[in-house]
């Protein structure tokens, strides 16, 4: 798995973006294990708390939401009829986002999904389904905040996808920039900025949305390729852009200009996927040889997280106001599990 949102296509960046000299990590990492008897397992979100929701495979092999707490794993379940089920947003008072399989058939749309997936927020041992627009089959929540506000992606009766907003109970289409049919909201802030990308066949950009109005934030220098996914208390954006010569990199927005903050020496590409309210952001990078690497930029340059021991692969997806990271890492035998970079 080279990237959180399967849409996003890394073709190639450069360390060369920027003079990058990698610092040891020094940090303890935890493997959070999977759910009983299970072999596979990913975290997705921290929140400030330490609480990290993500999915695991259990005994029967079945892929189920999870959340990691007090020294526990515990499986969320799915929605009824559902067999497959992933969290991907955690709040500070617990409450759990994701999707979940309702059923499976011929009527679910798209053709191509074949599994009908709703949204569904989780709270107090209990999954809600969130819905869809307009009656469809498909929906997801991707990000939520401390006010509950859930942001995601749901289907509509065009048959296009549209980013949308879950708040007190009502669901709200965000609509798509400009002369784009696809857009996804992937995360929101307290003060219910919401972040995500809007696209066509040709040509993808961040955006953030506030007040009722999206706006597409600026690309790099030459740059035609922008995708927002998380975004911290300032207002700062993190994410993945492009450059001139078409190399992609993780990137950061600042009050509406991009940095760069290019890959680890030796990678080709490299991608944000969590910021918190010191700046601080994490994600990956990848190299020649098609290993991927959790990094974290910070005051120090970039910095190789590592691996689980005897893992070649890692990956980090969040980190919260404490320094502690969230993700996942190939493990010695080769599986895949929910690790977590311990704060210094």
């Amino acid at each position: 798995m080279k990237s959180l949102i399967g849409r996003i296509v890394a073709l190639a960046a450069a360390a060369a973006l920027l003079s990058i000299v990698p610092v040891a990590a020094q940090r303890a990492v935890v493997d959070l294990g999977t759910l009983p008897d299970g072999s596979f397992s990913q975290a997705l979100a921290i929140n400030n708390r330490g609480d990290v929701a993500g999915s695991s495979a259990g005994a029967s092999g079945e892929i189920h939401a999870a959340l990691w707490q007090d020294g526990g794993v515990i499986d969320l379940g799915t929605l009824p009829g559902g067999a497959f089920s992933q969290a991907y947003g955690i709040n500070d008072r617990g409450q759990v986002a994701g999707l979940s399989s309702t059923s499976v058939g011929a009527t679910c749309a798209p053709p191509v999904i074949q599994t009908c997936q709703h949204a569904f927020l989780w709270e107090r041992g209990a999954m809600t389904d969130l819905g869809t627009l307009d009656g469809t089959s498909f929906s997801w929540a991707l990000g939520i905040n401390d006010r509950g506000q859930i942001t995601g992606v749901s289907a509509t009766a065009s048959g296009d996808f549209h980013a949308v907003l879950w708040d007190d109970g009502e669901m709200r289409d965000l609509g798509t920039l400009p002369a784009r049919n696809f857009s996804q909201a992937v995360a929101i802030d307290n003060g219910g900025t919401v972040v995500g990308w809007s696209s066509d066949v040709s040509s993808t950009r961040a955006f953030t949305w506030r007040g009722g109005v999206m706006s597409a934030l600026a690309l790099a220098p030459g740059g035609t390729f922008g995708v927002a996914l998380a975004i911290n208390s300032r207002g700062d954006v993190a994410g993945q852009t492009n450059t001139s010569s078409g190399m992609f990199t993780a990137a950061v927005w600042t009050q509406r200009a991009v940095r760069l903050l290019g890959a680890l020496p030796g990678g080709i590409n490299s991608q944000a996927n969590g910021i918190n309210d010191r700046g601080d952001v994490v994600g990956w990078s990848t190299s020649l040889d098609d290993i991927t690497r959790a990094v974290l930029w910070d005051a120090g340059g970039a910095r190789d997280l590592g691996t689980l021991p005897g893992g070649s692969d890692s990956q980090a997806l969040a980190i919260n106001n404490r320094g502690q990271i969230a993700g996942f890492s190939a493990t010695a035998s080769g599986q895949l599990h929910a690790a977590l970079w311990m704060a210094r």
